[in-house]
């Protein structure tokens, strides 16, 4: 089937199927051998002795050759996992002491001679509202400008909306500003007189937030009947079907025992990448409970950033991504925190294409010499062979370094994998992992950590159970399941960046 790469429409050449029940297909069961009367193999071989020869020429794997690129479905583990830290607790909770900040801002621009009132923008508030950092005899610095002001009144009687009130200490009438947008220094002490009687202000710093994250367990079943483990009724050929990765399987050999590991750990790659807690109470603790709410799950890498007070940037996807005016704001903000000056970015192929365009656009296509940048060169110094000159090499950036801030690219080829998580748009996206800053404690800890729960030996990692029902039912069967339970944290979320392309920036 040719793959319409230039169209939305699906490239699907081949879909999985959810198989419950008993599958009759009119020729060839190729999904599953379920029945051990009806199968394929029985119809074919049963019907006609001529199908026979045509079933050892087409069906038996020795004469089907299988290419194709397996899927990387352990893509975030293998990217991120070193090690589960044990724990004996089914809830951990991260505290995220976020950095100070002791500016604050109005909510729109006010003027006034000798005094003017402001109302303090919504995020400068906090405990519902109640609560602001001005207090009345505080100073109020304009840093740009080398001024203060005298704060004589906080008035918060409206939550989210408490109104500042400076004094000039130059003159009355002195024409004051207060600007949207720029940040203005609260010092927290008091302008007293020599002989000074006290003037009582307690305070108290927001230390951040608390995030309670609670383990994610995925288990999958499954069940083959005995009579498809024992021979056809004309000769011991076996069919061979294919897992996700192109490895072959013989259709009577327990296919679904290889495919419950492999797709236990698939689901937990796409939850430690973009999955989120479960919320619904009724698939907690209500009617149709599948979990319990101690297994509700985590927020996977992005959805941490996003949500835990991470960068994000977009960019226009049509321009490309631009290290000048995408990534110097975010250079200089991570320089206010003194924090991390180090990052290593995976990266879609889109958005590296992308990127080494509007880098090489830079360059004029006429000039020539020894300082321009090169966007392309060729493959040899030796002039004089026109082959050589033939072949041309395009130049891109697989590290970006300016100014003490250094960026590692590396390529996530599952980004792009369309048959698996890959998309269009995380193609077209760019997550910066901070290489160092990251604390708890005092202690330098890795940015992405997974946990493990256990007590007294016993542990919620990966469990596999084999089942013979011949034993338990008396049916003739053979079934099991695996489980697995993992809990993962990303520290320090505001180190992150998580720059995608969009089509309006």
């Amino acid at each position: 089937m040719a793959t319409p790469i230039f169209s939305n429409k699906p490239k699907f050449d081949q879909k999985p199927i959810s198989i419950e029940g008993i599958l009759d297909m009119p020729v060839f069961d190729v999904i599953a051998e379920t029945d051990p009367v009806n199968n394929s193999v029985a119809r074919w071989l049963g019907t006609d002795s001529n199908l026979s020869t045509q079933w050892i020429a087409n069906i038996v794997h020795e004469l089907i050759h299988v290419g194709g690129k397996k899927i990387d479905l352990n893509f975030f583990f293998d990217m991120f996992y070193t090690q589960e830290h044990l724990v004996n607790t089914k809830r951990l909770f991260n505290h995220y002491i976020t950095d100070p900040d002791l500016n604050i801002y109005t909510s729109a621009s006010r003027s006034g001679v000798g005094s003017v009132t402001f109302t303090l923008l919504k995020q400068n508030h906090l405990q519902g509202g109640a609560y602001s950092y001005p207090a009345t005899g505080y100073v109020l610095f304009d840093k740009d400008n080398m001024k203060y002001y005298y704060i004589s009144n906080v008035d918060t009687t409206v939550p989210y909306a408490h109104k500042v009130t400076v004094e000039s200490i130059v003159s009355p009438t002195e024409a004051i500003t207060i600007y949207e947008n720029t940040p203005y220094l609260i010092l927290p002490a008091n302008m007293v007189g020599g002989y000074s009687c006290p003037t009582v202000i307690n305070d108290a710093m927001s230390l951040g937030y608390t995030q309670q994250v609670n383990f994610l367990r995925l288990r999958k079943d499954w069940e083959v009947t005995i009579d498809l483990l024992r021979g056809t009724r004309d000769k011991a050929q076996y069919a061979y079907i294919y897992d996700k990765e192109g490895n072959p399987y013989w259709a009577y050999d327990l296919y679904e025992q290889q495919m419950m590991r492999e797709d236990l750990r698939m689901a937990h790659n796409v939850f430690a990448f973009i999955g989120s807690p479960v919320t619904n109470q009724n698939l907690i603790s209500g009617m149709n409970a599948v979990i319990d709410g101690d297994h509700v799950g985590y927020y996977g890498l992005v959805p941490s950033i996003k949500y835990g007070g991470g960068i994000l940037k977009p960019f226009a996807a049509s321009v490309g991504w631009d290290w000048e005016s995408d990534w110097e704001p975010i250079a200089l903000y991570q320089d206010s925190l003194k924090r991390t000056t180090e990052f290593m970015a995976v990266v879609g192929l889109q958005l590296l294409m992308n990127m080494d365009y509007r880098s090489n656009k830079m360059v004029k296509r006429q000039d020539v010499g020894s300082t321009m940048f090169e966007a392309y060169r060729r493959l040899s110094e030796n002039k004089t062979d026109a082959g050589v000159l033939s072949h041309l090499e395009k130049l891109g950036i697989s590290s970006y370094d300016y100014r003490g801030f250094y960026v590692d690219l590396k390529k996530w080829d599952s980004l792009s994998d369309q048959r698996f998580v890959g998309s269009d748009q995380w193609s077209n996206s760019m997550i910066m992992i901070p290489g160092s800053g990251c604390t708890e404690n005092g202690r330098e800890v890795s940015p992405i950590e997974f946990y493990q729960y256990g007590n007294n030996g016993w542990t919620g990692d990966y469990y596999e159970e084999y089942v013979d029902n011949r034993k338990v039912t008396r049916c003739e069967s053979v079934a099991g399941y695996a489980a697995q339970s993992l809990a993962m944290k990303v520290h320090c979320p505001q180190l992150f960046v998580f720059a995608q392309g969009v089509a309006d920036a």
